[in-house]
């Protein structure tokens, strides 16, 4: 097997902008110039990034419509009042947060 053909992966994808085309050649012309010993690797990392890009939530959000509702004065305030806290220091670490709610995000 070739390292084209051991990189040609077809998945139901939106349709490639001119810009991604080069990419997919620049990425081809990298791995060409990879060492042997390398390939299986690379292979099963591209493997997995298409496992990963078919998982139902990143299919949703790459499907989803562009969300172009202007921002209500509500959502502007919540944003100001997120800012300053930032700003203030007014912070709640994550491991704090997760022994307040039971939760290990970490294993997630």
């Amino acid at each position: 097997m070739t390292t084209a053909e051991a990189l040609t992966v077809e998945i139901p994808t939106k349709k490639d902008s001119p810009r991604d085309a080069g990419l997919r050649d620049e990425i081809r012309a990298l791995v060409n110039r990879l060492p042997a010993y390398d390939l299986h690797n690379v292979r099963r990392y591209v493997e997995f990034l298409v496992h990963e890009s078919q998982h139902p939530a990143y299919v949703a959000a790459d499907n989803a419509p562009y969300d172009d509702e202007p921002l209500t004065d509500e959502d502007l305030e919540d944003l100001r009042v997120s800012d300053e806290d930032i700003r203030m220091g007014r912070l709640i670490p994550q491991e704090e947060l997760e022994k307040e709610l039971q939760l290990d995000l970490a294993k997630t």
